[in-house]
């Protein structure tokens, strides 16, 4: 089970696990181009928390060149699994 963590696959779920461990610096070294890699895996996946945390990425720059356009693509993707938080993000930035 370990390697499919360490992989990102296989596991639902298991790379914004694994995102999170590598933004906030929980047991690794912060690595934000890390976390978003791995947030993007889900997010293809449709799990909307990855999604979320991918477009705040894009938003503020972090691991990946500031784009809002992207941002909003994210948090748009995030609210359309329905996720109200991306859902108020995406409005917040189309403006």
């Amino acid at each position: 089970m370990g390697e499919l963590y360490k992989r990102g696959k296989g596991v639902t779920l298991c790379c914004v696990i694994l995102g999170d461990t590598h933004k906030n610096s929980k047991g690794v070294g912060q690595n934000f181009s890390k976390a978003a890699e791995f947030y993007k895996k889900d997010c293809d996946d449709d799990i909307s928390k990855s999604c979320g945390n991918l477009g705040a990425m894009y938003e503020h720059g972090l691991g990946v060149k500031k784009d809002i356009n992207k941002a909003v693509k994210y948090y748009a993707k995030a609210c359309g699994i329905r996720v109200q938080e991306e859902c108020e993000n995406h409005a917040r930035l189309k403006k």
